[in-house]
């Protein structure tokens, strides 16, 4: 897997965010749309881990500090963006009763731990009530910032543990192991009734999810030597295994933690295969609507929840008896939102992230004995 621009995965994005706004807007019929959140938890582990190896592989280190600075600038200004504006229409649009609870979801989002506030409160992420937190979307969003708190230390200390081994080795077994027994967690405590949704909604029993996604970047090289044709296979099934799995699925399949693995090595398939040129999943993942769409897909997704639940909220009715027209405005309405929000502020504040100074260069040394991680590619 090269460094070079995977449009296709801006594609995917598109895909995952329109499954997951059209199963929250009840449209679609997509009943499992909710996988959508699995597909970004799969593609943040290959990005984010392909990046933290290929730093390395150029100067043998990891600065910690500078990824933390620019993942936060990549994230948390459309974030407070949306937080600061539902704190605001909480205010004008809620009863009385309502603010104080909505006040302690917004400072749990600020702080990247909203899901553990929606897990103590066993809050049902599933369930169509009227009263759900305007914020409850959040809970991903913590899951995400949690791994990526947590994630580079991992791969650094694995990284330093293999500086006189077979490093490859070092981070699939490292990687593997992790993976299984967040599995065997997540599957265990999704089958007890009162450990449900911490299942849910916790980096343990995620943290596979995001393994997944990891494990393609170490077995790359072997990976790119699959023949263009059968990658294009495994593109269209992992598609079409996505797109099934969200329409198949329903809201008492996620009791079953074991169903996750569809959706969830069905992206892993999309990302091996999705690059390979040719009609095919990636030409379409590639084309230019579904791009945009990717391009957005953050800051729709934040936008998307509140201008559900709030209409609702007004109404005093569930998301799904609102009118369907309605609920495409609704829909379209967080898309033009996403886009103002990308591209007046997520773009600007990415753009000043890109102009961070580049970490100084590694001793000769340290250079040369980090950078047979990989073969170079022939």
């Amino acid at each position: 897997m090269s460094e070079s621009f995977r449009g296709d995965l801006e594609g995917l994005r598109a895909l995952a965010v329109t499954l997951v706004v059209a199963y929250h807007a009840q449209l679609l019929g997509v009943a499992g749309g909710y996988v959508g959140v699995d597909v970004f938890y799969v593609l943040s582990g290959f990005l984010i881990t392909g990046l933290l190896i290929r730093e390395f592989q150029r100067s043998g280190r990891l600065d910690l500090v500078a990824f933390a600075v620019r993942r936060g600038r990549r994230l948390l200004p459309a974030a407070a963006l949306v937080l600061v504006a539902v704190a605001v229409a909480g205010y004008l649009v809620l009863p009385f009763v309502r603010w104080a609870s909505l006040g302690r979801d917004i400072i749990a989002a600020v702080l990247s731990v909203a899901n553990f506030r929606f897990a103590e409160q066993s809050t049902d992420y599933l369930a169509p009530a009227v009263e759900q937190s305007a914020v409850l979307h959040f809970w991903s969003l913590g899951v995400e910032e949690q791994f990526y708190l947590i994630w580079p230390l991992i791969i650094f200390g694995l990284m330093a543990m293999a500086r006189r081994r077979n490093m490859t080795t070092v981070l699939l077994v490292g990687i593997g192991v992790l993976a299984v027994a967040s599995l065997v967690a997540s599957v265990a405590a999704a089958a007890t009734a009162t450990s449900q949704s911490w299942a849910f909604f916790m980096l343990p029993t995620r943290a596979w999810e995001f393994a997944v996604g990891a494990m393609i970047v170490v077995v790359g090289p072997e990976l790119g030597r699959i023949p263009s044709g059968l990658r294009r296979v495994l593109a269209i099934g992992g598609v079409v295994a996505i797109v099934a799995s969200a329409v198949v699925f329903d809201d008492s399949t996620t009791a079953r933690g074991i169903a996750m693995l569809v959706p969830v090595l069905a992206t892993a398939a999309v990302i091996v295969g999705g690059d390979a040129m040719g009609i095919g999943a990636g030409a379409v993942l590639r084309w230019a609507p579904m791009r945009a769409i990717g391009r957005w897909s953050y800051s729709i997704y934040l936008w998307h929840w509140p201008l559900l639940v709030f209409p609702a909220a007004v109404l005093g009715v569930q998301i799904g008896e609102l009118p369907a027209p309605l609920r495409v405005q609704l829909c379209l309405a967080s898309i033009a939102a996403g886009i103002l929000s990308y591209v007046c502020v997520e773009r600007v504040f990415r753009a000043s992230s890109a102009r961070l100074p580049p970490p100084p260069p590694p001793p000769p040394r340290l250079r040369a004995s980090s950078s047979s991680l990989f073969p170079a590619p022939r």
